[in-house]
């Protein structure tokens, strides 16, 4: 992964931390029609949780491994956070609001993610070893005569 690439990481995780805040703004501002804060709080840990996913994929970007075992680590921990706040709500400890805001929040920001990881996978498949995607060929080193 370049340093453009790390930084368009480093942007989507910024767009979605805005794009969180908005709606956990938005959900605070509903009071009781839809769960008010509690629905803001699980917005919040939907987007923790996106970031706990999305680094061992951003890892795997980096150092040029396969993505699929990244990406399957990162559904886990969705998955798994998930899990344990429903198991959380079942015993009364977390508002089953808050779970199905985090889970919105998740299929959502999942998206975002797909549509990221299609731009760099774009960017990478262009890109000749050695050249960030963003840069011009040497079309005279390419030919043999630079």
């Amino acid at each position: 992964m370049t340093a453009g690439a790390r930084r368009r990481c480093g942007w989507y995780l910024l767009a979605s931390l805005v794009a969180t805040s908005a709606a956990a703004a938005v959900l605070s501002g509903v009071g009781g029609s839809w769960g008010g804060s509690d629905a803001a709080v699980g917005v919040v840990a939907g987007w923790a949780i996106q970031v706990g996913a999305v680094i061992p994929l951003a890892a795997a970007l980096e150092k040029g491994r396969p993505l699929v075992g990244a990406w399957i680590t990162g559904m886990a921990c969705r998955a798994g956070a998930l899990a344990v706040a429903g198991g959380l709500t079942l015993v009364g400890l977390v508002p089953r609001t808050a779970v199905a805001a985090a889970g919105i929040a998740l299929v959502v920001l999942l998206l975002a993610e797909a549509g990221w990881l299609m731009v760099e996978l774009g960017r990478l498949g262009r890109a000749r070893p050695g050249q960030d995607a963003g840069e011009q060929p040497n079309r005279k080193r390419m030919a043999g005569t630079g």
